[in-house]
């Protein structure tokens, strides 16, 4: 079916009813379908609700990023796994099997960082990347 016509030819030619509004008057289907736009709405509704609740702060110097995140209750300082990606940093061993992903607002040296406990928080220090000066001539081809 290369083109729309050729596809209208197969459908005329099918069992389809010709008028899909007729599928409505199916219980079956039409309960499915509002058990699927239920199930998006809550999924949406949890997905705000742990996105209003930030459990991290970040504040900037001129060369430093300091990301300070509130342990949860319940957490192990031995189980606690730091990984630092030049946009992101990433706690694993949280309680629940729970992994925090932090996107940072500038990018910053992953193999530079300082990190420690302190009353319940984990506060990490990062060193920013400084921004490149040099500009590169680059050549247009035809």
């Amino acid at each position: 079916m290369k083109n729309w016509d050729d596809f209208e030819k197969w459908f005329s030619n099918t069992n389809f009813p010709k008028n899909l509004e007729s599928l409505r008057e199916i219980p079956v289907l039409d309960n499915w379908i509002n058990q699927i736009k239920q199930a998006t709405a809550a999924t949406t509704t949890n997905k705000n609700e742990h996105a209003s609740k930030s459990n991290y702060q970040i504040r900037e110097g001129k060369e430093v990023l300091e990301v300070t995140f509130q342990l949860p209750i319940g957490y192990e300082q031995e189980d606690i796994l730091l990984f630092v990606r030049e946009d992101f940093v990433k706690i694993e061993g949280l309680p629940d099997q729970h992994i925090e992903l932090i996107k940072l607002p500038k990018l910053v040296k992953s193999k530079e960082c300082k990190a420690k406990i302190e009353e319940d928080k984990l506060i990490i220090r990062l060193t920013k990347r400084p921004r490149p000066i040099k500009f590169y001539r680059h050549f247009i081809t035809n």
